[in-house]
This record gives structure tokens, C-alpha cells and sequence, in this order.
């Protein structure tokens, strides 16, 4: 952690134990994940028929005709069950005034409601000043307000799914004195710091809402902080940072809270909010599937996942395993934003991981993740040829050749992630450096069979002499998952 992001984070501790509370929390749209470990662009692609189109760096959609009746619905459902149980415990702790969220669903809210902490809530539309303007008190500590200022799942004609619709929403939004009274006055006059979780700013419409939430470079004594770092956009990040004064920490969303926790306890510890005892707990496993080139790839998952359902009495342990084909990291991705207290990465290095775009995608992810408290834990199988002394070369020139195939047919250039590729290439070295230098699980295909007289469900064993490594390793995910 720089000076610098520690400077911010002893400030917004500072404003968020103030008297008043001068601390304002935006929620974005890289938190949205269901209660299946699924994000919100790998849902909403899978869910639009051939005629439609879903523009996933802005959340909108395009409907061909009828479309747009059953693809509603299935996004109002989605919304329904999304917000990360641990991330937004975590959250419902500080005392924030005013939590702003740029999507219609209800997490947030839920945990207050749940936890018996009083709060006023509203949502934005064209008409809805009017509807809120007397109910929404100003933002306060003991008063907090949560508003949806894109809309709210429980009004549907607010819901912003389309380009159009988007537009409109802008155009009443960005003139002053849109929102509700107090808010206004709070944002105005009080707000001091603002925390932006899960947000990449590509979209110009958050770049337009910085600006509509008046953080500007003409007052600099505001502390604006983002997470996660937007690393693989400079772009934007020298806007944010020049016309926002925005600082990207390293540390993703759930890091970031758990820092701002520590820091509000290290002022007063009597500050925040009581911690839920009642945690949840969960697990992302990352692997190359199997295939017809080896039918026992995926038996140590399979372990791995009966290892967890024996553990998991009381529905505390969530385990998230893709199936499917990955969506060039959509699913690591929305993991990695929320991995910290209670969650944990099991990533299964095998020739066909350090061979797959997909897989590589996802250990690209997971490289940029400041993994400080050792919450990635790693399996290698023998077929993988880390130990090798060509064992970079080999791979770094299979990553080339990749490349040179994709240059030599434009027809591949142009649909065929051409960056990605060039991306793992450059990772690749550097990857396996990483492996080597870490503490590892190691094992063979035949170390984990199963018992010639399972039936349905499989019953899986491993063999007697890694027996104990196994069982020391997945002793070692369930204790650190449980961590404070």
C-alpha cells in the first residue's frame, strides 16, 4: 500500500467518524454477482436471444421485437438474487450517511433491513423529486440513506436497459438540483470523501455521474478513492485521476472495506456497527475441464467438492465451480472483486491451464490480486512442465505461435482477442516464476480415483501416500476462509 492510499484511508476513516459522517459509498456495477457466483455480463450474454445484442461495457441492451418481455424479466430475477452476503455485512458496519448505487437491486438494503438498522431509501426517475422529496431526510449516522440513483427493481419502468433509456436518465440527472433536496444539500455541503466499489469507469456514464456528484478538481481538500485499480485501462485512469482527483488502490472492494474497518477501529473502535458472528464462507476453484485428451482432469474437483459438501453442515460454505466454457475471465473476474474475508481461490495448474486462453485469463486475474494474506491456493498436476529448466521457453513459445497464427488471418485478428493473447504471452514467464516460488500442492492424475464400487453420487478417494498433504491443504482453505 502506497503512502499515499494510506493517507486517503486514515481521512475517510477520519470523515466517517466525524460527528456528521462526511463519507459517501458508491456502489458500481462490478459487484454485481448472484448467488451462484455468477456476474452480471456472463448472465445477461447468456441470456439474449440471436436478434438482440447485449453491449456488456455499458450493461445495455439492444431488444429485436418481442425479446425485450422475457429478457425483462429474467434481469428483474437476476437482480433479485444478487449482493455478496460477505462483502455487504462488511459494509453494513460503517456508518455511512448516504450510500449511492448505480444499480436497481436491493442488497444493501436487505442487510440493513435485516439487521434492524433504521434507514430511508429512494431511487431515481424523470418524476421521482417529487415522490421523495419529503420522505428522504438529510443523510446522517443515524439516519442513513440508500438510493438507487439508476433506477430500482421496484419500480420497473425505471429499470435503464436500453441506450435510449439511458439518454433520458442523463439528460434529467445532470442539471442541478435533480435529486432530492437533501441529498443535494448533503452532497453539497457535507460530503467530503467518496469510496467508489466496482467500478471501471470505461463507461462515460460514471465518468458523467463523478461530475454530477460534484467531485471536482477545484476542491481539493475531497479524498476520492476507487476499487479495484483499473490497471489495464491507462486511459481512463489518467482522466479519472486529472479530472477527478480519483486515487486507485491496489486493493479490491472487499480489501478496501476490511481497511477502512481496521482504520475506523484504530480511531474508535466503538464507531462502527456490531459484526455479524453468523459469516459465510466460499470457495472459487479455477481448472482446465476435461476432454477426451484426459478424461481425469477434472477428479481432483470432484474430490475437492465432496471434500466441501462433507464439511459443510450447516450451509456456511459455498463452493463456485464454472462447468462451462469461461467468458475470457468474466468469471474470475467477479470473484476476484469480492475475495477477502471469507473467500479463497483453489486454482488447479495443469498443461492444459498454462495451454488455455480461458484459464490463463483467470490466472492473469488473479496475478493482479494483492494476495497479502495468502487466500490463492494452488495444485499442481504432474503433466505440467513448471519444473522443467525449458519448461518457460516451451510454454512462451507455444503463447507466440499462438499470436503469429492469429496475425496471419484477419479474419481471427478481428474476432479472436488478439490482446489476450498477446497479454498471456507477456504473463506467461512470469506466471510460472510464481508457481515455482509458492507453496504447492502437487499431484498425479492417478493419485485421485474413484472407488470401484461407487455408484451415483461418485465416490472419490485419494491415494494413501498424499493422503495427508491433501487433507493438511484443504484443512488450510477452510481455516483461512474462516479468518477475521
Amino acid at each position: 500500500m502506497t503512502v499515499d492510499i494510506e493517507n486517503a484511508y486514515k481521512t475517510i476513516a477520519r470523515q466517517i467518524n466525524s460527528p456528521v459522517g462526511q463519507c459517501v459509498l458508491i456502489l458500481g456495477p462490478e459487484l454485481i454477482i448472484n448467488k451462484e457466483g455468477i456476474g452480471y455480463k456472463t448472465f445477461f450474454r447468456d441470456i439474449i436471444p440471436k436478434d438482440s445484442k447485449y453491449f456488456d461495457s455499458e450493461n445495455l441492451f439492444y431488444f429485436n421485437g418481442s425479446d425485450n418481455y422475457t429478457i425483462i424479466d429474467e434481469v428483474i430475477n437476476y437482480y433479485k438474487e444478487v449482493g455478496d452476503p460477505a462483502l455487504m455485512e462488511m459494509i453494513s458496519r460503517i456508518k455511512f450517511p448516504l450510500i449511492i448505487n448505480v444499480n436497481p437491486d436491493k442488497a444493501i438494503n436487505k442487510i440493513y433491513a435485516n439487521k434492524g438498522i433504521p434507514f430511508s431509501e429512494g431511487y431515481f426517475t424523470k418524476d421521482s423529486k417529487t415522490e421523495f422529496n419529503t420522505k428522504i431526510p438529510i443523510p446522517s449516522k443515524d439516519m442513513p440513506v440508500i438510493y438507487n440513483i439508476f433506477g430500482s427493481l421496484d419500480v420497473e419502468q425505471s429499470l435503464i436497459l436500453t441506450h435510449k433509456r439511458l439518454y433520458q436518465t442523463i439528460e434529467y440527472l445532470l442539471p442541478k438540483k435533480s435529486l432530492p433536496d437533501n441529498i443535494e444539500l448533503f452532497l453539497n455541503e457535507t460530503a467530503n470523501s467518496f469510496i467508489f466499489l466496482g467500478f471501471k469507469f470505461d463507461s462515460w456514464q460514471y465518468q458523467l455521474l463523478c461530475h454530477k456528484l460534484i467531485i471536482n478538481t477545484s476542491d481539493d481538500s475531497k479524498t476520492n478513492i476507487s476499487s479495484p485499480n483499473i490497471i489495464e485501462n491507462e486511459n481512463v485512469s489518467i482522466i479519472m485521476n486529472n479530472s477527478f482527483k480519483m486515487k486507485f488502490t491496489s486493493e479490491n472492494p472487499m480489501q478496501c472495506i476490511h481497511n477502512i474497518i481496521e482504520y475506523c477501529e484504530e480511531k474508535n473502535s466503538e464507531s462502527l456497527r456490531p459484526k455479524n458472528p453468523n459469516g459465510t464462507y466460499s470457495t472459487f476453484i479455477s481448472y482446465a475441464r476435461k476432454d477426451e485428451t484426459n478424461p481425469d482432469r477434472e477428479n481432483v474437483v470432484d474430490l475437492i467438492e465432496k471434500k466441501f459438501n462433507e464439511y459443510n453442515q450447516n450451509d456456511l460454505f459455498q463452493l463456485f465451480r464454472d462447468r462451462n466454457d469461461l467468458k475470457y475471465g468474466d468469471s474470475i473476474s467477479s470473484f476476484m472483486t469480492h475475495i477477502g474475508i471469507g473467500k479463497s481461490v483453489i486454482r488447479i495448474i495443469s498443461h492444459k491451464y498454462l495451454t488455455s486462453i480461458y484459464c490463463m485469463i483467470e490466472a492473469y486475474r488473479m496475478h493482479i490480486y494483492n494476495d497479502k494474506d495468502r487466500r490463492i491456493f494452488t495444485i499442481i498436476m504432474n503433466d505440467a512442465e513448471i519444473h522443467a529448466e525449458d519448461s518457460i521457453q516451451k510454454y512462451k513459445a507455444y503463447w507466440l505461435d499462438k499470436c503469429q497464427t492469429i496475425l496471419k488471418d484477419p479474419t481471427k485478428l478481428a474476432s479472436g482477442n488478439y490482446d489476450d493473447y498477446v497479454s498471456i504471452y507477456r504473463f506467461i514467464d512470469t506466471f510460472i516464476d510464481e508457481l515455482k516460488d509458492q507453496i504447492y500442492l502437487d499431484l498425479a492424475y492417478v493419485d485421485i480415483y474413484k472407488k470401484e464400487e461407487a455408484t451415483e453420487p461418485v465416490e472419490w478417494s485419494i491415494n494413501e501416500t498424499k493422503k495427508d498433504d491433501f487433507e493438511k491443504f484443504i484443512n488450510g482453505v477452510f481455516t483461512k476462509m474462516q479468518e477475521q
